[in-house]
């Protein structure tokens, strides 16, 4: 389990640690938007929790490298504007 911020808080600010409040509506509606995404880049998908996702690339290796279609994917995803 994490530390709680007050007993983390002088150290971090002596280290010029910035820190921001969570937006999680925001957070879930970029997850949303990532997840739909990647539903098109594949058949099967399922979705693990909020950020994680399996994709099944079965066959994949046919059309192109494993590598390559990770850079295309991650291309891909950095392309999702908020």
């Amino acid at each position: 389990m994490g530390e709680p911020w007050f007993k983390l808080k002088a150290t971090a600010e002596k280290s010029g640690v910035v820190v921001f409040s969570s937006n999680y509506s925001l957070y879930h509606s970029m997850s949303e938007r990532v997840m739909r995404s990647l539903e098109a880049l594949s058949p099967r998908v399922e979705q693990y929790s909020i950020d994680e996702m399996f994709l099944d690339v079965a066959g994949i290796d046919r059309c192109v490298a494993f590598e390559d279609f990770g850079r295309q994917l991650r291309e891909y995803v950095h392309r999702i504007r908020p």
